[in-house]
């Protein structure tokens, strides 16, 4: 009786040891199957790459306000001497800011742009086709006990483990990257492309404002008050100042998180998950 019992026991182990790899493989085609998986990457890639067309629209409308603000020149006339004021030149570092951010922008737009196109791979019938073959074999092999020759084994586990590089890296990659996103990024992003909007504003109320004071007689025979046109230079000059400040700071702010985004934690969870299925193969 305890000997049959025993049996009956071991039985079941080896069903169910063999029952798990085959609910396991089943499992794995059915996500690779499936579209959730690579319609929600694609999904947040394209979030992704929205976010950078806007921060980038922003930033070109920001060059668009400091340019006409740099070319803006008034003209003081006090007993005859000639002062020329240009404010504007203090927002010549915003120039040069946004001109990084462009290439920035480049680049994240360029990852994303990849990742998408992987995606696509990925998702691909064929890959799907070697996974599934690659999994056949792999199950086969351990009911069969091929699991037991080292040669099999090596190449079963190598062969498994490109394949599920292949068809889920990017989708995963790209979720975790969105995840950290939501997570970590998105109030600085908010708050970053918030203040530059609101200083491109501002620079363009400066601009409206000495350019309603410009002609071609001079700014003392239309305000009749040179010292109190210039103290509206110097407000000018400050709101200048005060607003590159904030435009290098919120560029700055951009920059971090594109780069974080589109290129520094992909790359980074893409070795995690390749050492990660390594030590499990």
């Amino acid at each position: 009786m305890v000997k049959k019992l025993i049996k009956h026991c071991l039985a079941l182990t080896n069903a169910r040891h063999l029952w798990m790899p085959l609910l396991a493989a089943l499992c794995v085609m059915a996500m690779a199957q499936g579209r959730w998986l690579d319609d929600s990457s694609e999904k947040h890639i394209d979030s992704a790459l929205q976010r950078a067309l806007v921060a980038f629209a922003v930033a070109r409308a920001m060059n668009g306000v400091v340019s006409v603000a740099q070319g803006t020149e008034f003209a003081l006339e006090p007993a005859g001497i000639g002062v020329n004021f240009a404010p504007g030149q203090v927002l010549d570092p915003i120039n040069d800011m946004i001109e990084r951010f462009a290439w920035v922008m480049l680049a994240a737009s360029s990852s994303l742009g990849v990742q998408k196109a992987l995606l696509s791979m990925s998702a691909w019938w064929l890959t799907n086709a070697l996974l599934a073959v690659t999994l056949v074999v792999c199950v086969v092999g351990l009911l069969r006990d091929w699991w037991s020759h080292p040669p099999f084994r090596l190449w079963a586990r190598r062969a498994l483990l490109a394949v599920m590089v292949l068809r889920f890296a990017v989708p995963v990659t790209v979720l975790l990257g969105d995840i950290a996103y939501q997570q970590f990024l998105e109030p600085q992003y908010t708050q970053a492309q918030s203040e530059l909007e609101a200083t491109r504003d501002r620079i363009g109320v400066v601009n409206e404002s000495l350019q309603s004071g410009t002609g071609e007689t001079g700014i003392l025979s239309q305000l009749g008050n040179a010292a109190r046109s210039l103290a509206n230079w110097q407000q000018s000059l400050a709101a200048y100042e005060q607003a590159a400040s904030d435009a290098a700071e919120s560029t700055l702010q951009l920059i971090v998180v594109f780069l974080l985004q589109s290129v520094i934690l992909p790359l980074l969870f893409l070795t995690a998950l390749l050492r990660f299925l390594r030590a499990l193969s």
